[in-house]
């Protein structure tokens, strides 16, 4: 019965980070995702949680902050957004 529990707890969590996902609490969601471990898609929504805040700050213009949060996505656009982030620290 725990088990089960434990399974039910982890799915409305789960569920709660997808919502905060959709509506572009990144941070939030990454949080729940970093706590979640291996549960479900959790790793890989880690890093397009990183990615978003990577384009958050990228639309701030806070590169070395965005450069931080590319550098710890995994996600395929990663590498091309760090370079045009370290692009624009040096004009």
């Amino acid at each position: 019965m725990l088990f089960v529990l434990t399974g039910c707890t982890k799915s409305m969590t789960y569920s709660k980070a997808r919502n905060l996902y959709a509506t572009g609490e990144y941070a939030e969601a990454l949080k729940i995702y970093e706590e979640l471990g291996d549960f479900a898609d959790c790793p890989e929504m880690v890093s397009v949680c990183y990615y978003e805040l990577g384009r958050e700050a990228m639309l701030e213009e806070q590169w070395q902050e965005a450069i931080g949060y590319f550098e710890k996505s995994d996600y395929h656009g990663a590498p091309a957004r760090i370079q045009e982030c370290k692009d624009q620290l040096t004009k």
